[in-house]
């Protein structure tokens, strides 16, 4: 009976590859980099926000290291001529942006 029931089977196809083991997938992200974000769920925003934020405050960076490192009357002359640059600037539409690439 067991014979009989063998040959109305259909015949069992599998496809075997060399390793039977889990093999991770080689793309361009390195592992680590896969491990921390799997590791980390919210780093992803915490990046993001961390890169929009450096560029709101990063250009006002360079006033704050002239501010500590130059006396007070030397920072107010600083300030009123930066101030008259911008206004120049502005009247002939040169203003400068750091999106501004020379082409």
């Amino acid at each position: 009976m067991r014979r009989l029931l063998s040959v109305f089977a259909p015949p069992v196809l599998f496809q075997r590859h060399r390793a039977t083991y889990f093999q991770p997938r080689k793309g361009i992200v390195p592992a680590f980099v896969r491990r921390f974000f799997l590791r980390y769920p919210h780093a992803h925003l915490y990046i993001v926000f961390c890169l929009l934020s450096s560029a709101m405050i990063g250009p006002s960076l360079s006033s704050v290291y002239v501010y500590l490192t130059t006396t007070p009357e030397e920072f107010k002359r600083y300030e009123l001529e930066r101030v008259a640059l911008v206004r120049e600037r502005q009247k002939y539409g040169q203003l400068w942006s750091p999106f501004d690439f020379p082409m």
